[in-house]
């Protein structure tokens, strides 16, 4: 592993890597597994929404 997820070697005898199932090209401890779910970079985007914004002519209060 890199310096970043090199651990003791203790801890890396206790805990187990998997392959993360979004994207097979890094590896997650399986018991943070649910976690780095949420934050994987490789999860799918949300879609942005089709409606407008803004719509011209609509008011919040009729005028005066």
């Amino acid at each position: 592993f890199c310096g970043e997820h090199a651990g003791s070697a203790e801890e890396e005898n206790t805990r187990k890597r998997i392959l993360c199932p979004l994207d097979p090209k890094h590896t997650v401890y399986e018991d943070q597994l649910a976690k780095h779910l949420k934050k994987c970079n490789s999860r799918e985007k949300p879609k942005p929404c089709s409606a407008p914004l803004v719509k011209r002519e609509i008011r919040l209060r009729p005028e005066a």
